[in-house]
Parts: structure tokens; C-alpha cells; sequence
């Protein structure tokens, strides 16, 4: 603990505390490695192409862990946030009192985003297009002129889900099904 009256320069460093904890410092972090490396060029077409944006998108964006919001930012059953990263959109929401979920933000007719802002204390998701409606279980809750789409509600009821997780307040998405914990 540091108070007002102690000169940082008087504290002990990291590395000395480390040295007097009982516990080992693992291997990995015995070595400061090398802080001075040699530089190294990065090819200019790494800022600009866009097969190097395709290549992040579908290795990192869509198969990682991202923080999409803070637990704080929706308090409420209802609250919801947006979380846009590339071209992709997802709705986050407070589902219950202590359950969050992630869907796509995109209605499963047109494609069109179902929420363009943040939300508080929605019930429900509904596109402007058509007026179908889901809770924001992810359940399909209306289908405006269902007689015109015969056969389709058993294929909408649901919108797509992200992976959701919380973890010291932060509200974590992954958009891989096949994604560890």
C-alpha cells in the first residue's frame, strides 16, 4: 500500500517483491526477454489490402473472445446494447436478473438490423421492415401476415445466439459455436 506521503521511487519494484514471495516465479516469467529488439518493417499492404482484413475477420473476429460490453451498461432485464465490430452487428441484453445473452442483429427475413441504438427495459426485438417480433429471449414472439410465409415460422422462431460469458463485470461474446469457454 502506497499512501500519499511515499515517494514511488522508495517502493519496492515487482521484481523484488516477487524475489521475497514464498512461491516461485515461474519459468516463463524469470526472464525480461529481449526489450530491445531490432526492428522490422511491415509491408505497407498489411494497413490496406482486403484479403488482410478477410484474414482477421474470419480468424480473430469471429472465432475470439471480445468484450462486448460492461455488466453496468445494461442493469436491467431489457437493457440492451449493440456491439458492431467489421460488418458484423449483435444485439447484447440483459435476459433475466443474472443472465445476458447475444444474438445476430440481423431479422431472419430481410436481413435488416433489428436494433439501430441501446434499448432499456425492451421486451421485445422488432423489425421495422415486416414488424416480426421476437422476446428478447431469442424466441419469435409475432409474425406479422404469417399466411404469407406458410411454413417459415417453424424455421425463425429462434434468432441466432453468440456465445455469452461474463467475467469481473465484463460482458464477453464469441460468434463461434465451436468456442471454449
Amino acid at each position: 500500500k502506497v499512501d500519499s506521503g511515499t515517494r514511488l521511487d522508495s517502493c519496492p519494484t515487482a521484481l523484488e517483491i516477487v524475489a521475497i514471495d514464498k512461491e516461485p516465479l515461474p519459468y516463463v516469467l524469470q526472464h525480461a526477454g529481449d526489450l530491445l529488439p531490432e526492428p522490422r518493417l511491415i509491408p505497407y499492404d498489411r494497413y490496406y489490402e482486403p484479403k488482410f482484413v478477410d484474414l482477421e475477420v474470419e480468424h480473430i473476429w469471429r472465432k475470439q473472445w471480445q468484450i462486448a460490453c460492461r455488466v453496468e451498461d445494461i442493469p436491467n432485464v431489457g437493457d440492451r446494447v449493440n456491439y458492431d465490430i467489421v460488418d458484423d452487428s449483435y444485439i447484447v441484453v440483459r435476459s433475466g436478473p443474472n443472465a445476458f445473452k447475444a444474438f445476430y442483429n440481423t431479422c431472419r427475413h430481410r436481413g435488416r438490423k433489428l436494433c439501430d441504438h441501446p434499448g432499456k427495459k425492451a421486451e421485445e426485438f422488432r423489425c421495422m421492415f415486416h414488424g416480426w417480433t421476437w422476446n428478447i429471449d431469442g424466441t419469435m414472439k409475432d409474425m406479422t401476415c404469417g399466411w404469407d410465409f406458410p411454413g417459415v415460422r417453424d424455421e425463425v422462431t429462434h434468432l441466432p445466439e453468440c456465445k455469452v460469458g461474463v467475467w469481473g463485470g465484463f460482458v464477453f461474446i464469441n460468434p463461434d459455436p465451436d468456442a471454449e469457454p
